[in-house]
């Protein structure tokens, strides 16, 4: 493991790790700063920040930040404070206060697996963009069929509708695998 042990302050970085990342002091994104570890992460506060863990992730206050861990969120010590922006964990997240008396919204997600869910959105992308690019080629195929009828087809359109079709039999294959794929991660 390649752990990073940084004794100050992280501002506005972007930080990736194998193993865990150690920050003394705290961390201040400045809305661009992002710390990736396959570890744990240890930090005093993390601060308008993308921060991503595929274990744990320990911290005495997150504030407007993006918290994603593939395990747990301990937030304790002083403050325990978690206000504004999104916190998610596959299995916990503690903390003394969560939220604000000024209404600042403050999202807590628990129990979902992160990998799961964001490989679940990329295939229902991909579903979506499959369907919109059969409906081009299905418009494609109606317009040279209706000119195939009335002979006005050349031999090298007749080639092209040929490989439109084939093509949209491989987009009906990859739809139907990924309909399998989206159908075993909805069970899960």
């Amino acid at each position: 493991m390649n752990d990073i042990e940084i004794n100050g302050v992280v501002e506005g970085a972007v930080i990736e790790s194998n193993g865990n990342i150690i920050v003394k002091r705290g961390i201040q994104g400045y809305h661009k700063g992002k710390l990736i570890s396959r570890g744990n992460i240890y930090t005093k506060f993390i601060e308008n920040s993308d921060i991503y863990a595929d274990l744990d992730i320990h911290a005495e206050a997150i504030m407007h930040s993006k918290v994603i861990s593939g395990n747990n969120i301990e937030v304790n010590g002083k403050k325990g404070l978690i206000v504004g922006g999104i916190c998610k964990a596959k299995n916990e997240i503690r903390a003394k206060t969560v939220g604000s008396p000024m209404g600042t919204v403050t999202v807590l997600e628990v129990g979902i697996d992160i990998q799961l869910k964001s490989k679940y959105t990329e295939i229902k992308n991909k579903i979506n963009e499959i369907k919109s690019n059969l409906e081009k080629l299905d418009k494609t195929i109606k317009l040279f069929t209706r000119l195939a009828k009335g002979n006005n087809l050349s031999d090298e359109k007749r080639k092209l509708l040929i490989k439109i079709i084939d093509s949209r039999k491989v987009l009906i294959n990859q739809l139907n695998d990924l309909k399998e794929q989206l159908s075993s991660i909805e069970e899960k």
